[in-house]
């Protein structure tokens, strides 16, 4: 049901253009039923968030059938402990299975989540191979607890979905999860496909990308020689140009890419064109050009040069792809800086384990921006103005154009200098500040005598903003 509350505004004669009289404004608010849950109490940082991600853990910790199941839900208090279950006890998985819970304190997407989670427990697992397992943390939840010693010296890490961005989480990082399985459910069975057989199969391609270039095709110059790389690195860059190139067929944050081939020639034509043109480098800047100021966090390029003359590639032809209504003319750059800068996006997500900016969003009225025709167009200026370093990163002349599509730690495409960073948040208001630290008994002593249909939200041990142990 509705509560209506009218509250009565005086407004001065010289103000009012209609009337001096006092005028209504009408305010609904909606009450909830005392039996349901309401969106906002799915708000990270509500008390009843934090009580659903650890009744999520138990359930986690009993359902898979952990050895501490009965120890947590019998330490529980009974305010914040969950339903029991019938088969808390029940030892139904292998020795060695260490679970998590992505809670609301995680951000990003699924992705994101399970990214973090593989490198997380990737890097756990190299410490406890050297002997340096680490004890138990204060405060540390039984679920972190119960996986604690029992880890596998091989692990197998099995990522079920029908995402084709699951293939792409393994192949970014520098350390790369070993033996990742993507199990893809189908409506006619089970799917599994290896991770690793791709990985390897894309280092196998990299080792017949020394092949020449024929006189048609004349390769282009590479400021870095081939023999100055190590496998490893060279292994390193083709995988982040797979990433790339299949980021190019769209996923939920980009659209596709309108070129003259389709989604599954792309890879294809990628290797193709890596062996008549550009053998030595790749799309992808190296990893030993792309650091930030000596910081474990890689903040990626893209190789003016080489992407042009791949856009060239894919530009041949009659154009496929999402058709749309054509934009002005003067937000094409905008929108080709910003699709660019949605793809070093992606990379480094995939990258580093994080998602560098939350609050990116990729307009849909700039979908037509994604085209190799555009992105010819408007990197051609750029590619001409860059001059390659000794490292195989381009940076660009101060006075150049095409500063304003430069990283801020060398130059190509960087992923923080095509689109300015976002504006600071403005500080929060004195009630804002009020509100997130005062108890709520007081803060209804501050908000209701003006306010009163926030009652509902701050109703003592029953309200969405009360706080246990207050």
């Amino acid at each position: 049901m509705s509560i209506l509350e009218r509250i009565n505004y005086d407004r001065a004669p010289s103000q009012s253009n209609i009337r001096t009289t006092s005028w209504a404004c009408f305010c609904f608010c909606e009450v909830p039923n005392p039996g349901a849950v309401s969106a906002n109490m799915l708000t990270p940082g509500v008390p009843l968030m934090a009580r659903l991600c650890k009744w999520l853990e138990a359930y986690c910790v009993s359902r898979l059938g952990l050895a501490d199941a009965a120890a947590t839900s019998s330490s529980s208090s009974s305010s914040s402990a969950p339903p029991p279950l019938e088969d808390s006890s029940s030892q139904r998985w292998a020795a060695g299975l260490c679970a998590s819970v992505s809670g609301a304190g995680c951000p990003g997407e699924g992705e994101h989540k399970i990214l973090a989670a593989l490198l997380l427990n990737e890097g756990q697992r190299e410490g406890d191979e050297e002997g340096k397992e680490s004890p138990p943390q204060p405060g540390e939840s039984a679920l972190g607890q119960a996986g604690r010693g029992a880890r596998l010296s091989r692990p197998r890490h099995a990522v079920l979905g029908a995402d084709a961005d699951l293939f792409l989480l393994p192949l970014g990082p520098r350390l790369q999860p070993r033996q990742v399985v993507v199990a893809n459910p189908t409506a006619k069975g089970l799917r599994v496909c290896d991770v690793d057989v791709l990985s390897r199969g894309i280092q196998n391609q990299g080792l017949l990308l020394g092949a020449g270039g024929t006189a048609a095709d004349r390769p282009l110059e590479s400021p870095e020689p081939r023999a100055c790389l190590a496998p490893v690195e060279l292994e390193l860059g083709l995988r982040r140009d797979f990433v790339l190139v299949q980021l190019l067929r769209g996923n939920d944050y980009l659209p596709p890419l309108a070129c003259s081939f389709s989604c599954e020639d792309l890879w294809p034509c990628y290797l193709r064109w890596r062996r008549t043109r550009s053998p030595d480098l790749g799309l992808v800047a190296q990893a030993s050009g792309c650091r930030d100021d000596g910081s474990v966090q890689e903040r990626l390029q893209i190789l003016p040069a080489q992407m042009s003359d791949f856009m060239s590639r894919l530009s041949t032809g009659f154009p496929s792809g999402p058709t749309a209504q054509p934009i002005a003319a003067e937000e094409l750059a905008k929108g080709v800086e910003a699709y660019v800068h949605g793809l070093i996006w992606c990379l480094e997500t995939y990258v580093n384990g994080f998602c560098p900016d939350f609050h990116f969003r990729f307009p849909r009225a700039w979908t037509p921006c994604a085209s190799a025709e555009l992105l010819l167009r408007h990197n051609k200026a750029l590619a001409d103005g860059l001059a390659p370093a000794s490292d195989g990163s381009c940076t660009a002349p101060a006075a150049s154009p095409a500063a304003c599509l430069a990283s801020g730690s060398g130059g190509g495409l960087g992923g923080r200098g095509g689109v300015a960073p976002p504006p600071p948040l403005p500080p929060l208001s004195p009630l804002a500040c009020a509100a997130a630290v005062l108890p709520v008994s007081e803060l209804r002593a501050l908000l209701l005598p003006t306010a009163p249909c926030l009652a509902a939200l701050l109703e003592p041990e029953k309200g969405l903003l009360w706080e246990a142990g207050l």
